[in-house]
C-alpha cells in the first residue's frame, strides 16, 4: 500500500507498530484480541496525512488479520450509544461513537459488525460467524456480549492511550455484582439490516442511577494493583516521530478481581462519584490521559 506523503517513512512507522502488536498477540495467553487505537496519536507518531487516515486504518487491520491463526479472533470496538434516542440500530450505517479507528473501518467492514445496539464490535477471524450471525440483546451481565468477552479471556491491547479508557468491562463487573448505583434498563426499537424489513428488538443496558452516579470506572488503586500483580504489559515504540505506548491486559483475571471486590461491597478496584458521593479515586478520561503521558515520559527517558 502506498502513502502519498513520505510514503516509505509512513509505511515503516506503521509496520513498526504492527510488528509490536503481532508480538503482543504472541505474548498473550489468549486467542482473542481487542485492539483499541487512539488514531490522533497514531497520526502524530507516524506522519499519516489526515486525508489518508482511512487507508492507514485499513492497512493496519489488514496486516494484523492476515497474520491471525485459525483459532484467533480480532475485535475493534464500534460502540453506538444513540439507540435510546434514534430507536434503531443499523450495523452498516449507525455511526461508531467510540473513536475514529472503528469509524474509519466501518465503511469497509460493516458486514463484520456485531448486531448489538450499544456495545457492537467489528469481528475478524474465528469468532466472526458466531458473533455476527445472531442478535445479542444484552450489553453486560448474563448472556451479554461482555460476558463473551470476559469468558473468552480477551486481551485488551491499547495503542496510544491508557487502557482504562477502553475498560468497558468495568460495567460488566458492576452488573454481575449488582451494584446499588446502576440498574438494567430495557430499550425498544428496530434492527435495520440492508435489504430486509426492519425487525422489532429489545436491547438491555446497565444505566447509571442519575441520583447517585455521574461516572464510574477503575480506581487509581485498581490500576496500581493490576500493575503490581503483573497483569499489565507495556511496550514502548520509541523509533517513531513521537513515541507511543501500547498497553496489554487480559479481561479475565481483572474481571475476577473487580467482581469479587464489588460483591463484598468494596471500592478498591472500581468506584463511582455523583451527587451524594464526592470523594473517590476514580480514573476519569482526563486522569487517564495524564497517567498515560506521565508513563510515556518516564519510559522514554
Amino acid at each position: 500500500m502506498q502513502f502519498q506523503h513520505n510514503h516509505e517513512l509512513v509505511k515503516n512507522s506503521l509496520d513498526q507498530i504492527i510488528t509490536t502488536l503481532q508480538a503482543s498477540f504472541i505474548e498473550s495467553s489468549s486467542s482473542v484480541y481487542w485492539l483499541s487505537v487512539d488514531f490522533r496519536m497514531l497520526i502524530a507518531s507516524t506522519g499519516v496525512k489526515h486525508t489518508e487516515a482511512q487507508k492507514a486504518a485499513k492497512y493496519l487491520i489488514d496486516s494484523l488479520v492476515n497474520k491471525l491463526h485459525a483459532n484467533e479472533t480480532l475485535l475493534v470496538s464500534s460502540f453506538y450509544f444513540s439507540f435510546p434516542q434514534t430507536g434503531k440500530f443499523s450495523p452498516s450505517s449507525s455511526e461508531v461513537q467510540t473513536g475514529v479507528f472503528g469509524g474509519l473501518l466501518l465503511e469497509h467492514f460493516h458486514k463484520h459488525r456485531i448486531k448489538q445496539p450499544f456495545y457492537s464490535f467489528l469481528v475478524f477471524g474465528k469468532a466472526e460467524p458466531e458473533l455476527t450471525n445472531k442478535y445479542i440483546s444484552r450489553s453486560t451481565g448474563p448472556n451479554s456480549i461482555f460476558e463473551w468477552v470476559v469468558k473468552s479471556k480477551t486481551e485488551l491491547i491499547c495503542v496510544g492511550h491508557h487502557y482504562v479508557k477502553s475498560l468497558t468491562s468495568v460495567h460488566h463487573a458492576e452488573h454481575c455484582a449488582n451494584v446499588q448505583y446502576r440498574y438494567e434498563k430495557t430499550f425498544k426499537g428496530t434492527l435495520d439490516l440492508k435489504g430486509t424489513t426492519p425487525k422489532d428488538i429489545e436491547a438491555h443496558f446497565y444505566v447509571r442511577d442519575l441520583e447517585k452516579c455521574d461516572f464510574s470506572s477503575l480506581t487509581i488503586q485498581g490500576d496500581r494493583a493490576f500493575r503490581e500483580r503483573g497483569l499489565l504489559r507495556t511496550h514502548l515504540v520509541s523509533t517513531l516521530r513521537r513515541p507511543l505506548l501500547i498497553h496489554c491486559i487480559n479481561h479475565y483475571p481483572i474481571h475476577l478481581l473487580m467482581f469479587e471486590d464489588l460483591k463484598l461491597g468494596g471500592s478498591c478496584y472500581v468506584d463511582y462519584f455523583g451527587p451524594t458521593k464526592k470523594l473517590h479515586q476514580v480514573i476519569t478520561g482526563k486522569t487517564a490521559d495524564e497517567l498515560y503521558q506521565k508513563e510515556l515520559k518516564e519510559k522514554s527517558n
